[in-house]
């Protein structure tokens, strides 16, 4: 039996310095971004990958590995708008930032891990009151973001489960979303980030 543990990881795609067009080096915003996340955010850790499409050109991505699997939208947009002042922008999509899901796999029967394939998602959880949602007004969010893998509607709750892949739910994304729900909600206090997993064996 496979114990699997999905928790959230907020990417600082530019943080670490990488070489420029001009020839020089891009800024280091390490420290900016370790603050600004130990201010907003509960984190386990700090680490660095590379990045994901390019890294002889861009370097190493910095992760800070949150110790939750939910993640309030309200906290995340703290956590965009601190770091922006450290680093003097008034502008959140200069905010070179992005929330992906990672998991800890504990193998208690031994056999190979090739033979599970777990399904990771990023999904986007909102509660809603008052007037039932149209058909429509659905219709029009999925239509308006493009990282959409998935839309379901329950009786008070909607989650948007996101696509996944190469690519996070990066900073553009998220204030997308906050333009296209806010035709249906007034608030976003009951907008949560989470992730999960299903196993298929």
């Amino acid at each position: 039996m496979l114990s699997i543990d999905c928790l959230l990881t907020v990417k600082e795609y530019t943080a670490v310095p990488s070489p420029t067009i001009s020839g020089g080096m891009s800024a280091d915003r390490t420290d900016e971004f370790r603050r600004a996340v130990e201010d907003h955010l509960p984190v386990d850790a700090f680490t660095f990958d590379p990045h994901p499409i390019q890294p002889d050109f861009f370097g190493d991505v910095m992760r800070a590995e949150l110790d939750t699997d939910r993640l309030p939208l309200n906290q995340y947009l703290k956590f965009v708008d601190g770091y922006a002042r450290l680093l003097g922008v008034e502008d959140r999509r200069i905010i070179n930032t992005g929330i992906d899901a990672r998991t800890t796999i504990e193998n208690r029967v031994p056999r190979p891990l090739a033979d599970t394939d777990v399904l990771v998602a990023i999904l986007i959880e909102m509660g809603y009151s008052g007037e039932i949602i149209s058909e429509q007004q659905l219709n029009s969010i999925e239509e308006s973001l493009s990282w959409v893998a998935d839309l379901v509607a329950q009786e008070d709750r909607i989650q948007i489960q996101h696509h996944g892949g190469p690519n996070d739910l990066v900073n553009e994304q998220i204030l997308g979303l906050i333009n296209a729900i806010s035709k249906i909600l007034t608030e976003t206090d009951d907008v949560i980030i989470s992730c999960s997993t299903a196993e298929n064996v």
